[in-house]
């Protein structure tokens, strides 16, 4: 699955994982050593996360149930976001992401079945 910014036709993501179920949640990227360009982890349900056990940072993306996003920010290991009560999903990118400006609040993300 990929995910495209509907406002400026950026490809966020070519390789998706989704982490919709307890386990997939509570796991989520613990343990992986890095997450690549083009790699990302959908949570759902989803408003707030964690870094714990991890050894890299990520960008979080907040979207609301309409895939509008609510909240962006980039967060180091070991660290919790706050909670985003507008969010139901949380997108996790690599790291940097945020910060070249490629999704920003208000934009609206589509995710395409490959």
């Amino acid at each position: 699955m990929r995910v495209l910014n509907c406002k400026n036709n950026q490809v966020l993501v070519t390789n998706l994982r989704i982490a919709n179920t307890f386990f997939k949640r509570l796991k989520g990227l613990m343990g992986e050593k890095s997450l690549a360009e083009g790699e990302g982890l959908l949570i759902i349900p989803c408003n707030f996360i964690h870094t714990f056990f991890m050894r890299f940072p990520i960008g979080a993306v907040f979207l609301d149930n309409k895939d509008y996003v609510v909240k962006t920010m980039e967060i180091k290991p070991f660290r919790i976001s706050p909670v985003v009560y507008k969010a139901i999903k949380v997108l996790e990118l690599p790291g940097g992401v945020i910060r070249k400006g490629l999704v920003q609040e208000g934009d609206r993300l589509i995710f395409i079945e490959d």
